[in-house]
C-alpha cells in the first residue's frame, strides 16, 4: 500500500469557537479496491507545509476508509488535548452474511498464459452475478411482547470527569491536506468547503456533487456494462477459438489416423502377395 501526503493548502486562519463548523468535500473512486483511506486533514496554524507527514500535528481528520470487501467506514477523528479521539457510533446493524456483493469475481476466470502485467496491466478476473446477494437490507419491526420501556442506568458521579464547554473549539485552523493510502490510482477529491454556514453547505452540495450525481451514476453504468458485454465477447471469442482448435486437432488426428490405417493395409498386402521361386540349371 502506497502512502500519499498531497501539498496542502493554507488559508487566513480562523477559530470556531462559538461557530457551527462544516467540512465538505466529495470523493469519487474511479476503480473499485479492496483496501485504502483517503482523508481530508485540517491543521492548525504553524504547520510546516513542505514537511507533512504521517505524525504532522492535525486538528480534524475525516474521510472514507475501506479495508477488505465488505468494510466500509467513514473515520471521524477529533485531537483533543494532545491525543486523537476517534468517534465510534454505529449507524446501522443488520446480519453478518447479509452483506454480500452484487457482482463477484468469476471463480472459473484464469488469467491468460500470456499476460503480461507490464504491458497489459494488473489483471482483474471478469465478475458475474452473484447468486448470494440479497439487495439493500431494511430491517423489519414488529411489537415486542417483552418490551418493558427505556432502561435507565443507574448513574453516579465520574470522579475523572472534567467539564468543557469548549470541546468542540479549536484555537484556529489555517492549513487543509490529504492524507491517502491507496494501492491503486483514480480516486478524485473535489468540491472542498468549509463554512460555518449548514444552509450554505447544503445548498454548495445541491449545486456542485447534486448536479453531477445523477449524471456520472449513468455513465457508470453504462461504462460497466459496455466492460460486462466486452468481456462476455471476449470470453466467447477465446471459447470459439478454442472449439475451432479443438476440431482442427480433430481432423488432423483423424487424417493422421487415416494415412496410417491405408499404409498399414497396404503393407499387409505385400506380405500377403504370391511368391515365386526360380530354379536354374546347368548342362553338363
Amino acid at each position: 500500500m502506497i502512502s500519499d501526503f498531497q501539498p496542502p493548502e493554507g488559508f487566513e486562519p480562523f477559530s470556531n469557537k462559538d461557530h457551527t463548523l462544516v467540512v465538505q468535500f466529495t470523493v469519487k473512486r474511479e476503480r473499485n479496491i479492496d483496501c485504502g483511506g483517503g482523508y481530508v486533514k485540517l491543521f492548525p496554524d504553524g504547520l510546516d507545509q513542505r514537511d507533512m507527514h504521517g505524525d504532522s500535528k492535525y486538528n480534524i481528520m475525516v474521510g472514507p476508509d475501506i479495508c477488505c470487501p465488505g468494510t466500509k467506514k467513514v473515520h471521524v477523528i477529533f485531537n483533543y488535548k494532545g491525543k486523537n479521539v476517534l468517534i465510534n457510533k454505529d449507524i446501522h446493524s443488520k446480519p453478518e452474511d447479509w452483506d454480500k456483493p452484487e457482482h463477484i469475481p468469476d471463480p472459473d476466470a484464469k488469467k491468460p498464459e500470456d499476460w503480461d502485467e507490464e504491458t497489459d496491466g494488473e489483471w482483474e478476473p471478469t465478475v458475474i452475478q452473484n447468486p448470494e446477494h440479497k439487495g439493500e437490507w431494511k430491517p423489519w419491526q414488529t411489537d415486542n411482547p417483552d418490551y418493558k420501556g427505556i432502561w435507565i442506568h443507574p448513574e453516579i458521579d465520574n470522579p475523572e470527569y472534567s467539564p468543557d464547554s469548549n470541546i468542540y473549539a479549536y484555537e484556529n485552523f489555517a492549513v487543509l491536506g490529504l492524507d491517502l493510502w491507496h494501492v491503486k490510482s483514480g480516486t478524485i477529491f473535489d468540491n472542498f468547503l468549509i463554512t460555518n454556514n449548514e444552509a450554505y453547505a447544503e445548498e454548495f452540495g445541491n449545486e456542485t456533487w447534486g448536479v453531477t450525481k445523477a449524471a456520472e451514476k449513468q455513465m457508470k453504468d453504462k461504462q460497466d456494462e459496455e466492460q460486462r458485454l466486452k468481456e462476455e465477447e471476449e470470453k466467447k471469442r477465446k471459447e470459439d477459438e478454442e472449439d475451432e482448435d479443438d476440431e482442427e486437432e480433430d481432423e488432423a488426428e483423424k487424417v493422421e489416423e487415416e494415412e496410417e490405417d491405408a499404409a498399414a493395409g497396404q503393407a499387409k498386402d505385400e506380405l500377403q502377395g504370391p511368391h515365386h521361386c526360380l530354379q536354374g540349371w546347368t548342362e553338363a
